[in-house]
Order: C-alpha cells, then structure tokens, then sequence
C-alpha cells in the first residue's frame, strides 16, 4: 500500500466508521470513542521502519485491508466447526461470521444469576461498561487499536459476577467465508469479578479463496483470586491476513493462563499485553507457532509487573520451514514497586530449511532489586543424532522428522487443560507442520 493509496483508503475508512456510529446512536460514550479513535487512524499504518513492526511486514497487511462493510453482513453462519464436534458437555457457542456477532447462530447455557453473555446492546445497566472497555487497550494502544475501535459495530461481552465459577466451558467460533475481499473488526470485553472463574476457547477459522483481514482487539479483566484459563487457535487458510491484540489486567490473587496456537494462515500478528496490578498474582503465557510455505506468525508479548510478589512464565515455541517467517518478540518489566517478582521467559525455534526465518528478541527491563528473573532464546534445527537413530530403527526420514516435531510440540500442547482438545491439537499441528 503506497502512501496515496494509504491516504484514500484512510480516508475511505473513516467514512466507514461514520457508518458504524448508527448503531451506537444513543450511546454518547461509545461515540467519543470512535471519534478519537478516527483521529487517531489518520496518523497511518505501521511500517517496517517502525522497531515493533520491523520483521513483521506490516505493508502486507496493510495490503490486505478492504471495505469492512460486507454483502455477507446478513448471510447466517453455518456452524461447521470440527473443533466444536469434540466437546460433549454443554458449552457457552459465541458464532462470529465475517466479523459479526451471528445471533441466531449462538447458543447461550443457563448460568448462575448476574451472569452476562452476549452483545453490548443487550448488557443490563448494573454492568458499568465505561469502567472497562476500551480503558486498557486505549493505554497500550497502536493504530490497529484504534482501526478497531473505530470500525467496530458490536461488542461480544461477558460478565462474571463476583463469587461464581462458570460451570461451562465459552467457545467463541470466529470464521471467515467471503466471495470478495473484506475485513472485519471483532470485538470482545471480558470481565471476571473477584473469586470467579472461567474456561475460554476462541477458535479462528476462515474457507474460502477471497482475501480477508481480521483486526481483533479483546479486552480481559481478573478481579481479585480470579481464575482464567484462556486458549486460542488460529488456523487461517491461504490469503487470511489476521492483526490479533490481546489485552489483559490483572488484580491481587489473580491466576490467568492463555495458550495460542498459531498452526496456519498467510499473516498473523499476535500482539499480547498483560498488567499485573496486585500481589500474589500467577500469570501464564504459553505459545505454538508454525510458519510453513508463504507464512508469516509474529508473536509479540509484553508482561508487565507493576506490584510486589507475583509471577509470570513464559514459553513460546516456533517451527518454521520452507519459506516461512516466525517472529518472537517478548517483553517483561519489572517495575520499582515490584519487589519480590518471578518472571520466567523463554523461546525456543526450529528451522527446517534455508529459505525460512526466525527472529527472536526476548527483552528484560528491571527496576526492581530484589527478584528472580530469568530469559533465553534457542534457535536450531531437529538433532541429527535422533533422527539418524530412528532411521536405523527402520522409522522413514519423513515420518522420523514428524515425530520429533511432535515430541518437540508436545510440551505446549499438554499444557491444555481438556483432552479431547489436545488431541484436535495434536493432530492439527501434525497437518501443518512445515516442510
């Protein structure tokens, strides 16, 4: 996208986000928010000049960006997810189709009183909005943020009151499937009060050979001695061009986890940044990325340790073969106040060919003196010595590669919590992994 094309279709896209104001139109506060959020987009795209976006390519999908109106906008979704076929309890299915929250699709459980899951049109007055949307992802905000914000028509909300454990599992199908080249702005806000707890899949998928992008902002909150268990997997198709950012806070006792599978799609930037505002707080961040032929999957994270005696793991593991791109780029502060902090960060990568690529930036920045912190990065390829054992035991090259990217995969996947999920996963990565 050149810089006039990037003019016109700023400025194409503000038009837009005028259009998006009409459902909001009795809602003053969401409407100063999209206004300073169009401000906001006519600074431009990020560029490879800029140091976070600088092995990311981001004139890719800067490229990949169109209308974010759709003559799908009305078409319903049609639940074929295979994913979804594994689960035998009850589950919480939030269907987005071509970036719309699908209503009818959607099927909502009976749940403890107070419980909120649904649209933002919908989320009853006692829930007080304005103290969390848009409140940390504005703090840590780029212009993909603010795209969001601007072009967003709907907002997937879940609330958990105070006290009570979700007693089934949220699975948030979000897929693609268009005749022409859209992209979409998906929403979700998501806050657990003190003492809750709750299970969360989100599952990216796209069909289809249209290009399509996705800019997905979600917002998470953990109030105090909340527990979350967070997993998301991206399996894009050719041309799906995705702009992932993740926020999360959390406060004193909070224990949050979240898994992202990155196992395909042409573009995948994953932009995750947790707060950790209190003590005694425990937060997991654990990654699987696997950049094949004319793969991009960018991983950027940023843990940030505001207050005493809390913890943080990290461990993001890449494969990238062919003429793939894997990118690690992961960041933990430690503030002054932060005394007494465990932070533990580490990345691991395999290159299968030549041609393919990984960079990795592990970053500490400490201002505290009394903690335990650790980081590393490991770039290679599969051991020699293993493979030729297993070749001598009369196991196939290709079959003895794979099963050493399995072994070397394991490790991410076992760290799910439900089984029929981590055996989708395990054949899921065996089917993309790179050449």
């Amino acid at each position: 996208m050149t810089l006039t094309t990037q003019i016109s279709y700023t400025g194409n896209v503000i038009e837009e986000a005028d259009q998006t104001a009409m459902y909001f139109s009795g809602n003053p506060f969401i409407l100063e928010l999209k206004k300073l959020a169009s401000v906001h987009i006519n600074d431009g795209f990020a560029h490879s000049k800029d140091e976070e976006y600088k092995y990311t390519k981001p004139e890719l999908f800067n490229s990949s960006l169109g209308s974010f109106g759709s003559s799908n906008d009305k078409k319903q979704a049609a639940i074929d997810n295979e994913l979804l076929q594994t689960f035998d309890s009850k589950i919480h299915l939030l269907q987005f189709f071509n970036g719309r929250l699908d209503h009818q699709a959607s099927r909502i459980e009976t749940e403890s009183n107070g419980v909120y899951i649904g649209s933002i049109h919908g989320v009853p007055a006692q829930i007080d909005i304005k103290r969390y949307l848009n409140c940390t992802a504005q703090a840590n905000s780029d212009v993909y943020t603010h795209l969001n914000t601007a072009m967003f028509s709907d907002i997937l909300v879940v609330y958990i009151p105070d006290g009570v454990t979700l007693e089934n599992d949220i699975f948030i199908s979000e897929h693609y499937e268009s005749i022409e080249k859209i992209s979409t702005a998906p929403r979700i806000l998501f806050i657990a009060g003190v003492n809750s707890s709750a299970r969360v899949i989100h599952h990216y998928t796209t069909s289809g050979d249209s290009k399509h992008s996705s800019v997905l902002v979600t917002e998470i909150f953990g109030d105090k001695n909340s527990k979350i268990d967070w997993l998301k997997i991206q399996e894009g198709k050719e041309n799906s061009f995705a702009m992932d950012q993740t926020f999360a806070e959390l406060k004193d006792g909070a224990h949050f986890s979240i898994h992202t599978f990155a196992l395909s799609g042409t573009y995948c930037r994953n932009n995750l940044i947790i707060r950790l505002l209190g003590r005694d707080i425990e937060a997991h961040l654990n990654g699987l990325y696997l950049a094949g032929k004319n793969r991009l999957i960018d991983n950027h994270t940023l843990v940030d340790h505001i207050a005493p005696h809390s913890v943080s793991y990290e461990l993001y593991k890449g494969i990238a073969g062919h003429n793939g791109t894997g990118i690690f780029n992961g960041k933990v502060f430690v503030r002054q106040a932060a005394q007494k902090t465990n932070a533990f960060q580490e990345n691991k990568n395999l290159l299968l060919s030549d041609e393919a690529h990984m960079y990795a930036k592990p970053q500490l920045e400490i201002f505290a003196d009394d903690v335990k912190c650790s980081h590393g990065a490991t770039t290679g390829q599969l051991d020699e010595e293993a493979l030729f054992y297993l070749q001598s035991r009369g196991i196939g090259f290709n079959e003895a590669r794979e099963m050493l990217m399995h072994a070397y995969s394991a490790e991410l996947i076992n760290k799910v919590i439900q089984d029929p999920i981590k055996t989708y996963l395990t054949r899921k990565a065996e089917e993309n992994f790179p050449d």
